[in-house]
């Protein structure tokens, strides 16, 4: 989200952003990090492709946190502060608060989800601290606007809610994928713990998985690395006597694009998300959708997905069997994603971003 955002800024006569970053995991951001003017000059760019048994050195991506906290003090601290007007933070740290003086700064809130989930986790004070201070809060959705509000008893006229984007497109704009993928498959992207319900989800449609020994879940690679399977995961998969039927699969983002649209359909059933991103992804891929009917997703995938009860097996097995064995719904759905999809882009979502920083000044 932030690359993209930063990335439309800097296409703006009328505006210039600073990244003041000098490591990152994230390759989204390299080029906006060797391009930055900010001080000090000529960032350069980590990205983390080493690993000691299987794991990242913590004293690397530490050392990384560190830099990155000095290179944004350094800017906060410095006299030439002035030129800028607006802070945007990129997480909910509150390092920065101490830097600013009187530069208003807005935040974007992207769920409540520790909140709502009862976790014990510093980020939730932290959230809390920075919506106390901040002069605009931003929100992914409406639905992330109302939990805001209840949780926290903003006033409504400081929170605007701008929707993401999607990054990807249909397969037929990029080089062709050499990704071998079976002729039938459901798709399940991004994490797979807690309230993600991918658990419940495999149990839902594991019976499925057993009447069909050509149908597949392929499930994108949380830890690019390794095979990211969990013990839990295999003894379930075995269990159900569907092992050979669930699948990992290490992507590239224009791989990523081919697998959404060659899939009978996305699947996600989560308990709850502030946006869903992958909704929308699926969508500018032709992707047949099939998701929870709470938080957002009915706010983000509108008509054109088909909803289930996420604590109900029932619920989601015969949502997912409608779509599997209906050809002529996944056209229908595809159709309506692709009207549904033009709610949702990153041009939008840097127009509104910036009329909110204007609003500040």
């Amino acid at each position: 989200m932030f690359s993209e955002l930063i990335s439309g800024i800097k296409s703006n006569a009328e505006v210039v952003a600073d990244v003041p970053l000098k490591y990152t995991e994230n390759s989204h951001f390299r080029d906006l990090i060797q391009d930055s003017s900010s001080d000090p000059p000529n960032y350069t760019t980590k990205i983390f492709d080493y690993e000691i048994g299987g794991m990242k050195p913590f004293y690397g991506i530490y050392s990384s946190c560190l830099e990155n906290r000095i290179a944004t003090r350094a800017i906060c601290k410095s006299l030439k502060l002035k030129k800028y007007d607006i802070f945007h933070p990129t997480y909910y740290d509150p390092y920065f608060l101490d830097y600013l003086g009187d530069i208003p700064f807005v935040v974007t809130i992207h769920d409540m989800i520790p909140e709502l989930f009862g976790w014990e986790h510093p980020v939730i004070e932290q959230k809390q601290l920075l919506v106390k201070h901040a002069s605009k809060v931003i929100v992914v959705s409406e639905n992330t606007k109302n939990d805001l509000l209840k949780i926290y008893g903003l006033p409504e006229e400081s929170v605007s809610v701008v929707y993401h984007g999607s990054s990807l497109n249909t397969s037929s704009q990029h080089p062709k994928s050499h990704l071998k993928l079976p002729q039938r498959y459901i798709l399940f992207t991004g994490k797979r713990s807690a309230y993600k319900n991918f658990t419940f989800f495999i149990e839902s449609i594991a019976p499925l998985l057993l009447a069909d020994k050509d149908l597949f879940v392929l499930c994108t690679k949380i830890d690019r690395s390794r095979n990211s399977f969990s013990q839990i995961e295999r003894e379930l998969f075995d269990s159900l006597n569907i092992r050979e039927q669930v699948i990992e699969i290490n992507t590239s983002d224009i791989e990523l694009a081919t697998m959404y649209e060659g899939a009978l359909c996305y699947v996600c059933p989560s308990r709850y998300e502030g946006f869903g991103i992958p909704i929308v992804e699926a969508f500018h891929c032709d992707c047949p959708v099939v998701v929870s009917n709470t938080s957002s997703m009915p706010e983000i995938a509108g008509d054109a997905a088909i909803y289930f009860d996420p604590t109900s097996h029932e619920s989601i097995h015969n949502a997912v069997a409608q779509v599997i064995n209906d050809k002529s719904l996944r056209e229908s759905l595809r159709g309506r994603g692709k009207i549904r999809k033009n709610k949702f882009s990153w041009e939008k979502s840097i127009e509104q971003t910036l009329g909110i920083y204007k609003s500040m000044l």
